[in-house]
């Protein structure tokens, strides 16, 4: 499994998340600068259908997910992909709950949270 720490940023720069990885995609991937960017992809990600916004993107090839970031790739099983998703997703909740972020009050909210719950029960299954 790939090694990526994803935590929630406190600070008030402009980032929401921060991920280490010795893998610059992944690093870059996982770094969550925009809500817009994770209200683009819950869908497809639970769909398990391809995805791009703003220079990143998400490709479905099987047992394997293809990550870019502008012109790297990085390639993923897709029990490591679930896993890493279904993190973000939790971590931005909790994080967006904490900080009482108005962003909780937007319509796609509420099937975010929904999807984010079922990212987690595919994950688990993914990995037993």
């Amino acid at each position: 499994m790939q090694k990526v720490k994803i935590v929630w940023n406190d600070g008030i720069d402009s980032d929401m998340t921060y991920a280490e990885s010795s893998d610059r995609v992944l690093q870059k991937f996982f770094t969550i600068d925009d809500w817009q960017f994770i209200k683009h992809i819950y869908q497809a990600v639970i769909d398990e259908s391809d995805v791009q916004y703003k220079g990143k993107s998400i490709e479905f090839c099987g047992a394997t997910v293809l990550l870019s970031c502008e012109e790297a790739v990085s390639e993923l099983r897709s029990e490591e992909f679930f896993t890493l998703m279904a993190y973000l997703f939790d971590l931005m909740i909790v994080g967006a709950n904490d900080d009482h972020h108005g962003i909780r009050y937007e319509p796609w909210w509420q099937t975010y949270t929904e999807v984010s719950y079922r990212l987690q029960h595919k994950a688990h299954l993914a990995l037993v």
